[in-house]
């Protein structure tokens, strides 16, 4: 297992735990692993139908009448690797790199994104000289993939009226409210038809882009790779090239930092095929030269046999992909700078017969969220697709009083002799499922700098991450006093 770690070292944890695979579905060995801590440590545990972890930790002495605080975080990560990375998610430790106060990983996602609660958990259930009320330390499985964890929770026996949540990304912002969301999955089905100039296939990808996270980086006007693919095969003519496959994408709930399209074509004609992603490259990095100046398209050659997609079928993937305009739909009226609803082309994946287009549709207003899905589908029978939705999520309100939040405000002027920002994110939180499960919970959530989380560009500033560190430990040191 781990050495005894003292307190403020906490980022040995979030060290040993890198060792770990953890990608989302595949969390057996660090469910065990958090049990097994545990039972190290003797501290009360159990590990459920859905392998969420939940540790119970009595209160310090004098803190017997202070609320029960939940801590939480999820145990999976995103795993997204560069083209050039042969690591295995399945089996390989993360390589970590330190340099200049950050860790990040080699040539992958970190999984800050939330290895950080369990970092911070993890160090709180093992240093006994901590002061606290009464803990239920609860981690969670696949947030990043539907949130299937906390759903199959079952909370009776859980007393928490206190929720701390571990799964922010910025230092000193206090988050108090996290937009619903839902999966929206097209599917298109395609026929294929043998032209009689089809002599040579090739790949055309559009790449070199940040991506980011579909909620929290939504904002930044990144391209998507996807939405450009719909405006590259948009400048074909169908007379003389053919779309025999689309892919793209890494997350559904990423930004799409690629997308490749198998285009089929005579030999005499490639030549056109280069030209056209030439002046589209230059369009497209003029538009996006401020947020992807690494974008590029890349032509090589496929060995792919396949018939393309009959004209009906290109010109329906072509509509689809130019009528949904990925990106940010509304802006909050209440909440300066906060994006209220979004939707983001994450995937995009061909079989035989069906193109499958996942999208991330994202508010914080239920009707909304409900408006975006539903014009989705007015454009879905327009072309004679399927839609279907999954994976949906509710939104966690905003609550004008919150005794955890004065808390925490106080006890972070106490540290750092200032305000903190208390705000609103766009992505979605567990918080609102909890909720809805537990309605009396009074609930805060934070977390430390880290930046391009869901990315290999993922990094995790240390020195914040201890700050944060100490200013959960005063918050559950001061919840006696001021609760």
């Amino acid at each position: 297992m781990t050495e005894k770690i003292e307190t403020g070292e906490m980022l040995q944890y979030f060290r040993e735990i890198s060792k770990i695979p953890r990608c989302s579905g595949n969390e057996k060995a660090i469910s065990d692993f958090l049990l097994a801590f545990a039972r190290e440590n003797e501290i009360e545990a159990q590990q459920d139908e859905s392998l969420n972890i939940i540790m119970k930790i009595p209160a310090s002495k004098g803190y017997e009448d202070a609320p029960v605080v939940m801590l939480q975080g999820h145990m999976d990560m995103v795993c997204v690797k560069t083209e050039e990375s042969s690591h295995d998610f399945e089996n390989d430790p993360l390589k970590l790199v330190e340099k200049d106060g950050f860790i990040c990983a080699e040539g992958t996602s970190l999984g800050a994104d939330n290895g950080v609660a369990l970092a911070y958990i993890m160090a709180v259930a093992a240093d006994k000289s901590l002061r606290h009320p009464e803990l239920e330390c609860l981690v969670t499985t696949s947030e990043e993939t539907g949130m299937e964890g906390v759903i199959g929770l079952k909370t009776e026996k859980l007393n928490a009226g206190i929720l701390i949540n571990l799964d922010s990304e910025e230092e000193g912002v206090f988050l108090s409210s996290s937009a619903g969301g839902v999966n929206n999955i097209t599917r298109i089905d395609v026929r294929r038809k043998r032209e009689p100039w089809h002599e040579c296939c090739h790949e055309i990808c559009i790449k070199g882009l940040k991506g980011g996270h579909s909620g929290a980086e939504i904002d930044k006007g990144r391209a998507n790779a996807i939405s450009l693919m719909g405006r590259l095969l948009a400048e074909l003519d169908p007379g003389v090239f053919g779309i025999a496959g689309i892919y793209g994408g890494t997350k559904k709930n990423a930004i799409a930092d690629r997308c490749c399209a198998e285009i089929v074509s005579s030999f005499e004609s490639a030549e056109g095929l280069k030209e056209t992603a030439g002046r589209m490259e230059k369009i497209f990095k003029n538009e996006f030269k401020s947020v992807d100046p690494e974008l590029e398209i890349q032509i090589s050659e496929s060995s792919s046999k396949r018939e393309s997609f009959d004209k009906a079928s290109a010109e329906k993937l072509v509509a689809f992909l130019r009528l949904v305009a990925s990106g940010v739909q509304t802006m909050s009226k209440e909440v300066p700078g906060l994006v209220e609803s979004s939707i983001n082309l994450g995937l995009a994946a061909t079989n035989e017969n069906q193109i499958e287009i996942t999208a991330s549709v994202r508010s914080s207003v239920k009707s909304l969220k409900d408006e975006i899905n539903g014009r989705v589908a007015l454009i879905c029978s327009l072309l004679g697709a399927e839609m279907e939705l999954n994976s949906d999520y509710p939104g966690w309100e905003f609550v004008s009083e919150s005794r955890i939040r004065d808390v925490m405000k106080d006890s972070y002027m106490e540290l750092y002799g200032k305000e903190p920002s208390v705000e609103a994110i766009h992505a979605g939180l567990e918080c609102g499922f909890l909720k809805e499960k537990m309605p009396d919970l009074d609930i805060i959530a934070i977390g430390p700098d880290m930046s391009d989380v869901h990315s290999t560009r993922e990094r995790l500033d240390m020195a914040s991450a201890e700050r944060t560190w100490r200013l959960l430990i005063k918050t559950l040191e001061n919840i006696k006093f001021r609760v």
